[in-house]
């Protein structure tokens, strides 16, 4: 009955790991790999080994030679001894007491001593915490620093992309007025943090003028910070693992690789004494006054998990700090050249979202990228094509660009483009809302047809709410839009005739 329930439990925990797989959040796939993967993995390794520890016999020992009646009981307290007090990694042949000694001899084999296998249940509970840690603290900086939930945004626009037309809108339209609060409150952080101290202090000491133009590296210095956290956390791991399995000789500095060799080149654990089958322990048993030390020889099952176990969880911790370590250095790069790759980010997507034949030379784009969005905001922006598809990307630019606009005092978008401008009675544009599998789709070549040939100059061009109602706020009449729509489209066609 009780295996069968501990059965069950396990059962009803493992159910829930296919709907952990879908998360999505303000991380890319080797932050996943940590905080989610792998301590999936390591309770995983915990419940087999729990179960197989207390469920199960994790050992069997026998003494040569029983005394006295009730065997059984003598039996079951020979293994509970064993098991707490730990066995030695000496084969019986080579394992001897010395009665007259108070220990009995057990000093010289002092460090062959195994004691590990009772705590590795403990210890692999221990790891799994150890790589949740930094997502709990990311959690923390991201609500605390922001002031929202930051990958709150992120599911929102997911959750868009499979809603349909009118719930699209909606969750877009909440996207972005978070984002834009949260790029707002960073902003105001920037202008009052510990920066401007330094810079002050540069000044009076020193008389060096640093940068005083906010740069909006409060998410992104966090996430990197984060990140790095994750990669020290991981080679770590391998460290506790080789100590706590007592592989402290240089021989097994790369335990992992070692012992898949000796495995692979038939090399008996008798050689090794690693993870050892076979054990010996010492029993002092009194009786009738006397007392008599026993020895007795244990097997350890248990070790042929571990053995396994850990071979495997080398080989993944150093997959895990390997692809940390790359994604460091690729978000590094994204970051820091933020110069011209963030520009180029951000036209790319509006390529994608308008007209820019001539948008390139906007004097407005210049203002949006650096005082708007900033690196925070080009950050948030690419977790959102990284974990949402570049078309929910696009959408989201696009949206913020209007909002921008109309912050600013922009009412007609053709006044955004100066006299190289192209009109907005010339853009047929095509709604990027409602299309199936939009996180799949990657840059795709036609969002938007653009007429080139000059517009009359009456009627004056519409508002910037009038573009596209997936975009236009506060619109009363979806028929009534619609035929305005079909007008607009209607007056880009015959300008080509």
């Amino acid at each position: 009955l009780r295996l069968k329930m501990v059965a069950n439990e396990l059962i009803n925990q493992y159910k829930a790991l296919p709907k952990a797989f879908n998360y999505i959040g303000l991380e890319d796939f080797p932050d996943r790999l940590n905080f989610l993967f792998t301590v999936t993995v390591l309770l995983v390794c915990c419940s087999v080994v729990t179960v197989r520890t207390y469920v199960f016999h994790p050992l069997a020992c026998y003494i040569p030679n029983m005394f006295g009646s009730g065997t059984a009981g003598q039996e079951l307290f020979v293994n509970n001894y064993c098991w707490t007090e730990g066995t030695f990694a000496v084969h019986p042949r080579q394992f001897s007491i010395d009665a007259t000694q108070k220990d009995g001899g057990l000093g010289r084999y002092r460090d062959k001593r195994i004691t590990y296998y009772q705590w590795v249940p403990l210890v692999l509970g221990v790891q799994c915490i150890m790589f949740y840690l930094p997502r709990v603290l990311w959690n923390f900086i991201t609500n605390q620093r922001s002031g929202t939930d930051v990958a709150h945004i992120v599911r929102t626009v997911r959750d868009a992309i499979q809603a349909d037309r009118e719930k699209h809108n909606k969750l877009m339209q909440h996207a972005c007025a978070r984002l834009e609060q949260l790029l707002s409150r960073s902003h105001q952080f920037s202008q009052y943090s510990a920066l401007r101290s330094v810079q002050q202090l540069a000044l009076n000491r020193f008389g060096l003028v640093l940068s005083t133009q906010p740069q909006g590296n409060t998410i992104i210095c966090s996430y990197l910070a984060i990140k790095t956290l994750y990669f020290i956390n991981a080679s770590c791991q391998l460290v506790i693992m080789q100590r706590f399995l007592n592989l402290n000789n240089t021989e097994y500095g790369l335990f992992g690789l070692r012992l898949l060799g000796d495995l692979s080149s038939g090399i008996y654990w008798e050689n090794s004494m690693v993870f050892p089958r076979v054990g010996s322990c010492a029993v002092y048993m009194k009786t009738a006054g006397v007392g008599n030390w026993q020895m007795s020889q244990c097997a350890l099952p248990i070790n042929m998990i571990n053995e396994k176990i850990y071979i495997f969880l080398w080989f993944w911790m150093v997959f895990v700090a390997s692809a940390t370590a790359i994604s460091i250095l690729v978000w590094v790069v994204r970051i820091y050249s933020h110069g011209h790759r963030r520009s180029s980010f951000v036209k790319q997507y509006l390529k994608l979202a308008d007209n820019y034949n001539q948008l390139r030379n906007n004097p407005w784009l210049k203002k949006f990228e650096l005082e708007f969005l900033r690196n925070d905001g080009t950050f948030l922006l690419k977790m959102i094509a990284l974990n949402c598809g570049d078309l929910a990307c696009t959408e989201i630019l696009r949206r913020l660009w209007i909002r921008f606009l109309r912050s600013n005092g922009v009412h007609k978008v053709e006044d955004t483009h100066g006299d190289h401008g192209v009109s907005v009675k010339n853009l047929v544009v095509i709604s990027t809302a409602g299309l199936p599998e939009q996180a799949r789709v990657k840059k795709p070549k036609l969002l938007l047809q653009s007429v080139t040939h000059q517009p009359p100059a009456e009627p004056s061009a519409p508002l910037a709410s009038e573009i596209d109602d997936d975009i236009g706020l506060d619109v009363e009449d979806k028929y009534a839009d619609q035929k305005r729509r079909r007008l607009i489209y209607q007056r880009s066609i015959s300008t080509t005739t």
